[in-house]
């Protein structure tokens, strides 16, 4: 677990919009991302193109929702269908504490979505099903990005990815991860996906289906 400051000395959350940031969110000039406020301004725009230009701690989301912490950016209804370069940057300190499903960085990857060049570092994440450091359901591509830190939940708990059927590429976790059931390293469950290069150095506790890469692979292609 992070070590947490008093909460008189967090910062709120800034209403930043994107038309402030440097770029316009087309795939040759993606919205430039460099602190915790820009970031959280991403679920404004679910279809854009973001790349980040600094390391970013988010430390301070533990008081933004009634100390639930970070809110996924992306939802089952309304899923993350842009790309989002990480550009060999880190994001750092998530921290969510909630009863909710499809949890992580981001909430839900569509199948248009691309993430990837991103590093998560030290994170914190305790939800109910489909819980991931970087997103509790993938249906795009994850490429070169990484967890570090503590996810826990029921069912459908990765290091990385809660539950993937999309493709997961040169990517690792050394989370601590734990649940009840589909618990995985690096993805809880993985379902028609395709995942290639990637392994974890982490611990992972659970009740069935579990594993140290994926917990339950019910179809797709693993090639380590």
């Amino acid at each position: 677990y992070p070590t947490l400051r008093s909460t008189s000395i967090y910062s709120l959350p800034q209403n930043i919009e994107l038309s402030e940031l440097a770029g316009n969110g087309t795939s040759n000039s993606p919205y430039i991302i460099s602190n915790a406020d820009q970031l959280n301004a991403v679920r404004k725009n679910l279809n854009a193109h973001y790349r980040m230009s600094n390391d970013i701690d988010l430390i301070d989301s533990l008081v933004w929702n009634n100390s639930s912490g970070w809110e996924p950016i992306g939802t089952l209804n309304a899923d993350f269908k842009g790309t989002f370069d990480g550009n060999g940057y880190v994001v750092r300190n998530i921290i969510i504490s909630t009863g909710a499903d499809y949890i992580g960085l981001f909430g839900c990857l569509g199948s248009a979505a691309v993430v990837r060049n991103l590093g998560i570092e030290d994170i914190t994440i305790t939800g109910n099903n489909y819980a991931g450091g970087l997103t509790g359901l993938n249906s795009g591509t994850v490429n070169n990005c990484y967890s570090t830190g503590y996810t826990a939940g029921n069912g459908n708990i990765g290091g990385l990815i809660g539950y993937n059927s999309g493709t997961v590429n040169n990517c690792y976790s050394t989370d601590y991860t734990a649940g009840n059931s589909n618990i995985g390293g690096l993805i809880g469950q993985n379902s028609s996906g395709n995942i290639s290069d990637c392994y974890t150095a982490g611990s992972i506790s659970g009740n069935s289906h579990i594993g140290g890469l994926v917990g339950y692979n019910v179809s797709g292609n693993i090639l380590e």
